[in-house]
Protein backbone atom coordinates (compact mmCIF):
# COMPACT_ATOMS: atom_id res chain seq x y z
CA UNK A 1 0.00 0.00 0.00
CA UNK A 2 3.25 2.53 1.10
CA UNK A 3 4.59 1.96 -2.71
CA UNK A 4 1.60 2.53 -4.24
CA UNK A 5 0.98 5.78 -2.56
CA UNK A 6 4.57 6.32 -3.13
CA UNK A 7 3.86 5.78 -6.55
CA UNK A 8 1.13 7.84 -6.98
CA UNK A 9 2.69 11.14 -5.41
CA UNK A 10 5.11 11.04 -7.53
CA UNK A 11 3.00 10.53 -10.72
CA UNK A 12 0.99 13.69 -9.60
CA UNK A 13 3.89 16.15 -9.03
CA UNK A 14 6.04 15.15 -12.31
CA UNK A 15 2.52 16.13 -14.16
CA UNK A 16 2.77 18.83 -11.96
CA UNK A 17 6.12 19.67 -12.94
CA UNK A 18 5.94 19.11 -16.79
CA UNK A 19 2.62 20.86 -17.34
CA UNK A 20 2.39 24.10 -14.92
CA UNK A 21 4.98 26.74 -13.97
CA UNK A 22 4.91 26.13 -10.11
CA UNK A 23 7.49 26.09 -8.09
CA UNK A 24 8.75 23.22 -6.23
CA UNK A 25 7.47 24.63 -3.11
CA UNK A 26 4.15 25.12 -4.58
CA UNK A 27 3.89 21.23 -5.75
CA UNK A 28 5.02 19.86 -2.40
CA UNK A 29 2.62 21.44 -0.62
CA UNK A 30 -0.08 20.50 -3.58
CA UNK A 31 1.13 16.49 -3.07
CA UNK A 32 0.99 16.95 0.91
CA UNK A 33 4.29 16.48 1.63
CA UNK A 34 5.71 18.30 5.08
CA UNK A 35 7.89 20.65 3.44
CA UNK A 36 10.23 21.19 0.30
CA UNK A 37 13.24 19.67 1.29
CA UNK A 38 11.13 16.22 2.34
CA UNK A 39 9.38 16.55 -1.07
CA UNK A 40 13.18 17.05 -2.86
CA UNK A 41 14.48 13.65 -0.80
CA UNK A 42 11.92 11.97 -1.89
CA UNK A 43 11.80 13.01 -5.57
CA UNK A 44 15.24 12.27 -5.77
CA UNK A 45 15.15 9.18 -4.05
CA UNK A 46 12.51 7.87 -6.48
CA UNK A 47 13.63 9.39 -9.74
CA UNK A 48 16.93 9.38 -9.15
CA UNK A 49 17.35 13.56 -9.91
CA UNK A 50 15.91 16.89 -8.48
CA UNK A 51 12.66 17.96 -9.12
CA UNK A 52 14.27 21.10 -10.92
CA UNK A 53 16.43 18.85 -13.28
CA UNK A 54 13.54 16.00 -13.84
CA UNK A 55 11.81 19.46 -15.05
CA UNK A 56 14.40 20.94 -17.18
CA UNK A 57 15.35 17.83 -18.68
CA UNK A 58 11.77 16.47 -19.79
CA UNK A 59 9.44 19.87 -19.96
CA UNK A 60 10.64 20.83 -23.21
CA UNK A 61 10.10 17.31 -24.74
CA UNK A 62 6.34 16.93 -22.97
CA UNK A 63 5.58 20.04 -24.90
CA UNK A 64 6.62 18.97 -27.81
CA UNK A 65 4.59 15.67 -27.91
CA UNK A 66 1.01 17.73 -27.62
Amino acid sequence: MKEYISSVRMKYAQNLLLTTNMSVKEISAQAEFENENHFIKFFKYHEGKSPSKFRNMYFNIHMNDK
